[in-house]
């Protein structure tokens, strides 16, 4: 978020964002019973990676959101 807020070419991208702090969408998220755990740590790339959190895709889908791979 704060790249986004910072680099002026995305910064029309952020002021469009309804949410603009991790803070909120944290709390969003907690709310909307989509999380499966909270402060997961993980390796990506061989680098350690904290304060993750896990989203349960099956939830994600009954709420009509979907997960893909694909871009483009």
């Amino acid at each position: 978020m704060d790249h986004i807020s910072t680099a002026p070419h995305l910064r029309a991208k952020f002021d469009s964002l309804p949410i603009k702090t991790s803070k909120v969408f944290k709390q969003q998220l907690m709310a909307s019973g989509v999380v499966l755990a909270d402060e997961v740590e993980r390796t990506i790339r061989v680098k350690r990676t904290a304060h993750l959190i896990a989203i349960g895709l099956e939830k994600l889908e009954r709420l009509g959101l979907y997960a893909t791979t694909e871009v483009g």
